[in-house]
């Protein structure tokens, strides 16, 4: 079989495969299955093989095999690397009914009694062989097949974005799906979070902040006004950055909200110890300078950072 690059693939290697003999159009991914069948007189059942290559470097993505039948599919498929399968003989297997489905690296899914749709994981570089068995008396269905080369199983299922890297001996890429904040799995195909389940931990989050009125009263009733502000400005700065962290509402760029929450944070914490501490108020000036620069560099080099705790 012939392999077709696809136009603007996201992730490199991205082909589908069809036919080398002319018989089927390259424009499309798909292909007419029984003009290709074979014929067989002596046995009730017949097969037809298929042959393609895996180019080097592309062992990181899948296999993706479908054929779909406007009538009741009969059709047994069989796959071996480096040689030609059989039924005693095959690395992976799927029918209408069953397949080798116990392996980690082969997928049978959405198959129905007229749609088989498989796919074949981290393929082996080199020869595959696709054998079809059907039986030898050609029916009058019109089927289709399609062999493809993908990047990411389901393309993340609409659930995530589709991603390639290369390894670290820089001969072979990857590829990887960075799903939403509601789903997981290498698939995203994990619901994480349940749409209420999301909206409710994200009022519960933004809402927990409020605790900052707590401190900002109590220094209001002390009149030490710069505690105050710095209390408010903290629970307001942390509100919004956790709007913005569950994906609610962003009034500026995730990394300046990222920064004030942390900054505000550590300036409220340590600017309440300089406030209860038995010093002169030269002293609490100079040291509210020495904190401020000191915790703006902290939140500004990577507040999230193990050195920084």
């Amino acid at each position: 079989m012939q392999r077709v690059p696809k136009r603007s693939p996201s992730v490199p290697f991205e082909s589908y495969y069809v036919p080398s003999d002319g018989k089927a159009s390259l424009e499309y991914s798909h292909f007419s299955l029984e003009q290709f069948l074979s014929n067989s007189s002596f046995e009730p059942f017949a097969w037809t093989y298929f042959f393609l290559d895996i180019p080097e470097g592309s062992a990181g993505a899948l296999i993706h095999v479908q054929i779909k039948s406007d009538k009741e599919l009969n059709y047994e498929l069989y796959s071996r690397y480096g040689g030609l399968p059989s039924n005693e003989s095959w690395d992976y297997y799927a029918s209408r009914t069953s397949s080798s489905n116990g392996s980690v690296y082969f997928s049978l899914q959405n198959s129905t009694n007229s749609d088989m749709d498989l796919s074949i994981f981290y393929a082996k570089e080199g020869t595959w062989c696709f054998g079809v068995k059907h039986p030898s008396d050609k029916s009058n269905s019109q089927t289709y097949m399609s062999i493809s080369l993908q990047g990411c199983h389901k393309n993340c299922n609409q659930k995530g974005a589709c991603h390639s890297s290369i390894d670290e001996s820089g001969l072979t890429f990857y590829s990887f799906c960075t799903c939403d904040r509601d789903h997981g799995g290498f698939d995203c195909n994990d619901e994480l979070v349940s749409p209420n389940g999301h909206i409710w931990q994200s009022v519960f989050l933004i809402a927990s902040n409020g605790a900052a009125i707590l401190p900002a009263f109590w220094a209001l009733r002390q009149k030490a006004f710069a505690e105050w502000i710095l209390y408010t400005s903290s629970g307001i700065s942390s509100a919004l950055y956790h709007s913005c962290d569950v994906g609610t509402w962003c009034i500026l760029s995730f990394r300046v909200l990222q920064f004030l929450d942390f900054w505000l944070s550590f300036m409220a914490v340590v600017g309440t110890f300089i406030y209860m501490a038995t010093i002169d108020e030269t002293s609490k000036r100079a040291m509210h300078t020495a904190v401020f620069i000191l915790t703006a560099l902290l939140a500004a080099t990577g507040a999230t950072r193990y050195a920084n705790r």
